[in-house]
């Protein structure tokens, strides 16, 4: 006897957002954890939303959620150096039980926020406990209780002592990744595993090369902060500047000395070899850096609104990005940098700064595009059938003709209105 197919339910909603488009009135049937149909007929039995926005389950494509027990984030004063050291004197108090506490805080907040999947970075070993419970996750019965997650870890040292230590965590961290890739099991979370070269002034070529290397090998994705402050342009051209001196504080910099590259453009020309890269920020990427990107499906730069925003950097290239048909997601970076990883409101972020950006693309970089730069396009980013069953809720104003004003009406948070 043929295995019986599972039972089918479907929901009905005034909007829907499938495959970069609206359907009022939209139907979305889901057998299991899949979609098996999306349309606009009428099914026996249906769930009637009512006056709500579906949109697939949001991705995050970049975050460090050992840092979302802060309440608020971490400071700086003037220079983005002086940041990087409040973070390492906070990690440095952080015990294991806190940073996995952290965690389940932050992946619960994450799902609560409609997120169905997150690009996290990781400065541990990571292996929370399994049992993260449904921490009163919102329309749980559309939604799975925990998003899916690509874990890099990240290589960071710039000592060749450093170099063995990290990659025997990387070739961990890629095997145990791999006994784990996602799936249809009754886990509370799935991931899979990536690596993170950290940034361009805290690795070492060899590191660097050697991390690269184990990557292609695995064929696992690779991100990287990347064109992210003048603090990094000027160590990289010069050796000096504030991460220059932070650096020679630690022991780890001396007068004279060189980065192992000297532009985010040699780093991009290194990157390009393998299959799947996103780089992190992006915020002084320049023309030269752009061109290069343009034509290359495998890159994403993944944008950070609100973090960026908090930093005060120069107005952001998105427009440059999108003219040269580069992919761009976003994240939300950490709450040492933001007061929240909601990122709708890194959506409206975006609106508010670049209104001239079409308010389709912004939800496809929240959405296809996040999943795309994860690798995780082939089941996540789009409601369409064959992909999971992952979604987002939004209530709406029965007056309210547009969904777009539901997706990127909201009050402002203290980022937000800077």
């Amino acid at each position: 006897m043929p295995p019986l197919s599972p039972p089918s339910v479907t929901y009905r909603a005034r909007w829907v957002w499938s495959a970069g488009r609206w359907i009022e009135g939209g139907r979305v049937s889901v057998a299991g954890r899949r979609i098996v149909a999306v349309g606009t007929a009428r099914q026996p039995g249906e769930i009637d939303l009512g006056e709500q926005v579906l949109l697939p389950g949001l991705v995050n494509a970049h975050t460090h959620l050992e840092f979302s027990s802060l309440t608020q984030p971490l400071p700086f004063d003037r220079t983005f150096a002086s940041w990087i050291r409040n973070v390492v004197e906070w990690r440095q108090r952080q015990s294991e039980a806190d940073s996995r506490a952290a965690i389940e805080l932050g992946l619960a907040e994450s799902a609560r926020a409609g997120v169905a999947a997150l690009g996290e970075i990781s400065t541990r070993y990571w292996d929370i406990p399994t049992a993260l419970s449904e921490a009163s996750v919102d329309l749980a019965r559309v939604t799975p209780p925990a998003p899916q997650l690509v874990v890099f870890d990240e290589v960071l040292g710039l000592q060749l002592a450093a170099k063995e230590p990290q990659m025997a965590d990387a070739r961990r961290h890629l095997i145990v990744g791999a006994t784990r890739l996602p799936g249809e099991g009754e886990r509370a979370y799935d991931w899979s595993a990536g690596l993170s070269p950290h940034a361009p002034y805290s690795v070492s070529r060899e590191l660097f090369e050697e991390a690269l290397s184990l990557s292609t090998g695995a064929d696992c994705p690779v991100a990287m902060h990347l064109a992210e402050t003048p603090e990094e342009l000027e160590i990289l051209a010069a050796g000096t500047g504030p991460l220059a001196d932070l650096l020679a504080a630690w022991g780890l910099w001396r007068p004279g000395q060189q980065a192992a590259f000297r532009s985010p453009l040699e780093v991009l020309q290194q990157l390009s070899t393998l299959s799947r890269v996103l780089v992190i920020h992006g915020n002084y990427l320049t023309p030269a850096e752009l061109d290069f990107l343009s034509g290359k499906d495998q890159f994403s730069v993944v944008y950070c609104p609100r973090t960026q925003a908090y930093f005060q950097h120069d107005r952001y290239p998105l427009a440059a990005l999108l003219q040269r048909d580069i992919r761009v997601a976003l994240g939300t970076d950490s709450r040492a940098s933001n007061p929240d990883l909601n990122l709708l409101s890194e959506v409206r972020q975006v609106a508010q700064q670049h209104p001239d950006i079409a308010p389709a693309t912004l939800l496809e970089m929240a959405t296809r595009h996040g999943a795309e730069a994860l690798g995780l396009g082939h089941s996540l980013g789009t409601i369409a059938p064959g992909l999971r069953a992952d979604f987002c809720l939004l209530p709406m104003e029965s007056h309210i003709r547009d969904p777009f004003e539901v997706v990127l009406a909201s009050p402002p948070s203290p980022l937000e209105s800077r």
